[in-house]
């Protein structure tokens, strides 16, 4: 895999758009375009830096030297501590975290790119 298809696939997993993910480097939608169509390959090391942090990824996994990088993301501290109460609950009560996390997503009230008004959250 090479480093614009690490690129892409992070920007897809974090649902963001090329222009959403140029806006948020300071950069325009066609350079995004060329880092991830493998045209440009010479990337300065602070925006490696801040695509990562961007793509929930590390710089490391960008640029191909970490394998295993390819599903982990950066928790925040609010996921962190989600994730250490599900691990302390019994099955039956991550089924129930579960459940409720699936209804919360299927109303569309709580969705994180979605402000009240429709406009698109980034």
């Amino acid at each position: 895999m090479t480093m614009g298809d690490r690129i892409k696939a992070r920007r897809k997993m974090v649902h963001l758009t090329q222009d959403e993910f140029g806006e948020l480097l300071g950069v325009q939608k066609s350079a995004v375009a060329k880092w991830e169509n493998g045209r440009v390959e010479n990337i300065k090391r602070s925006t490696i830096q801040r695509m990562a942090q961007i793509l929930e990824c590390s710089p490391t996994y960008l640029l191909g030297f970490d394998e295993d990088n390819a599903d982990s993301i950066q928790l925040t501290a609010p996921e962190s501590y989600m994730l250490q109460v599900f691990r302390n609950l019994n099955q039956e009560g991550q089924d129930k975290v579960m459940e409720y996390a699936q209804l919360l997503g299927k109303t569309g009230l709580y969705d994180a790119y979605v402000e009240m008004d429709g406009e698109q959250n980034g």
